[in-house]
């Protein structure tokens, strides 16, 4: 038999550029602890804007309507153009607006990486009692009520209780 895992879900990438999976993953993997979802997403997008000039011409065609919401959105200090610097402002919203699209499956995988380390250490016989769909509803519960100006800590939080909830389960199951 194989171990019970939760699958992680896969990302609603807008797929132009070809590190967006890295920036999507970052997201997911690198922050965690006292660290607002929202600042680590703000942090992200800016730490995948290319800084050599080479690159970011690179691309910059291909991310247009990107460039121009971030002109729109006053991102861009038009009074002291610089082209570079305006397509790096499109580097930032498009990866900004991938990172806020897949907030949902980042958040949930987080979660479920957490719980999935608990549910590694289960015996065969203690995986067949629980139902992998309802500790994903459990997951989904949870996060319906997240907010992404909290921690990350907060869904560590989440995971523990859900963890602490199968635990006794378990316990009552062997009573």
């Amino acid at each position: 038999m194989t171990k019970l895992q939760l699958a992680m879900r896969e990302f609603d990438l807008i797929g132009i550029l070809a590190d967006e999976v890295d920036a999507v993953e970052s997201l997911q993997n690198e922050y965690d602890g006292t660290t607002y979802v929202c600042d680590a997403i703000t942090e992200v997008a800016d730490n995948f804007i290319p800084i050599y000039t080479s690159d970011v011409w690179e691309n910059a065609a291909d991310i247009r309507d990107y460039i121009e919401e971030a002109v729109k959105n006053g991102l861009v200090d038009t009074s002291n153009f610089d082209l570079v610097k305006t397509f790096q402002c499109g580097y930032y919203e498009y990866y900004n607006q991938s990172l806020y699209a897949n907030l949902e499956h980042v958040l949930f995988n987080y979660v479920a990486d957490l719980v999935n380390n608990f549910l590694e250490g289960l015996t065969p016989e203690q995986a067949e009692k629980l139902d992998i769909d309802e500790i994903e509803m459990r997951i989904n519960g949870n996060l319906d009520e997240y907010d992404n100006n909290s921690y990350f800590s907060d869904l560590e939080d989440y995971a523990a209780e859900i963890v602490e909830e199968l635990e006794e389960e378990l316990a009552e199951e062997e009573e």
